[in-house]
């Protein structure tokens, strides 16, 4: 992935054009396993909802959550979580050495999860934590991460690069979301040497569009609910069944096809539908193609 200033979440509810997906005659994905947890379970709500970003570890059972002050670690099947950083920094802006906001998430083929914070006094320091706990502080990160072919990302001459963000490719396509003005966005496609092409146009809602490198798909917002479809020419937009408008995807383990979204009302699952407060849930996606 071509490095970029993280962007926040998406908060939702913001104005704007949802993203718009081709009704087609494509039977709707149907996830093989849906299980729903508590937001407050997972990360704490205290910070402004916009913020809120998720990272699943390979394998798809630990779920790495910012909300923009602090990060944790949740463990899914031990339904518990613990903090990766110091808590209560935007508290304690008189002592500069303080987090004062979460820049990254991002899983290493080592295992960790390393969490990239901002002090009060403009410095970076980086956090890392695996399934045991939180390691503290680190110097060093990986040299080499999974999934992306970096090299390929940036040679490919995106248009009007300035208006480029979260530049993502494998071996066979690149995928980038541009800004068209006034609050509009597209998701773009390409293959190497090829020219570009629009997948779906819409809003900020787009910022939150994932990339599976793995199987060469995308997934995305919609209006009527969230959206996987694969990058290859003529590949049609294909609803992720149960899935409603106003999801928010968040994060997606191709190794175990996990899928996490935020559902601001309302349980994931038959047997809590309707639960008051915002849930994670978690969608486990079929193999691509089935």
């Amino acid at each position: 992935m071509r490095p970029v200033a993280p962007l926040l979440a998406l908060l939702l509810g913001l104005c704007g054009p949802l993203a718009w997906a081709a009704p087609t005659a494509t039977s709707p994905v149907v996830p093989e396993a849906v299980q729903g947890v508590a937001l407050s379970a997972v990360s704490d709500p205290e910070a402004a909802s916009g913020s809120l970003r998720m990272a699943l570890a390979p394998g798809g059972q630990m779920l790495a959550a910012s909300n923009g002050a602090a990060a944790w670690l949740y463990l899914r099947e031990a339904r518990r979580r613990f903090a990766v950083t110091p808590v209560g920094g935007r508290r304690d802006r008189h002592d500069m050495g303080a987090v004062a906001s979460i820049e990254g998430l991002r899983w290493g083929l080592d295992g960790r999860l390393y969490v990239w914070a901002r002090l009060f006094n403009g410095a970076e320091q980086i956090y890392a934590a695996d399934r045991s706990g939180a390691l503290g502080p680190v110097l060093r990160v990986p040299e080499r991460w999974p999934d992306e072919d970096d090299a390929l990302a940036d040679r490919y001459p995106v248009p009007d690069p300035d208006n480029a963000y979260d530049i993502h490719a494998n071996a066979r396509h690149i995928v980038w979301r541009q800004n068209l003005g006034h609050g509009s966005m597209a998701l773009m496609a390409a293959e190497p040497g090829g020219a570009p092409r629009q997948l779906a146009r819409g809003g900020w809602e787009l910022e939150d569009a994932l990339f599976d490198a793995a199987a060469s798909h995308v997934i995305y917002a919609s209006a009527e609910g969230v959206v996987v479809q694969g990058l290859a020419p003529g590949a049609p937009p294909v609803m992720i069944a149960g899935t409603r408008g106003a999801d928010q995807p968040l994060s997606f383990d191709a190794a175990s096809r996990w899928l996490a979204l935020r559902r601001a009302r309302g349980g994931c699952d038959a047997a809590v539908a309707n639960p008051s407060g915002e849930h994670v849930c978690l969608l486990r996606l079929p193999p691509a193609g089935k």
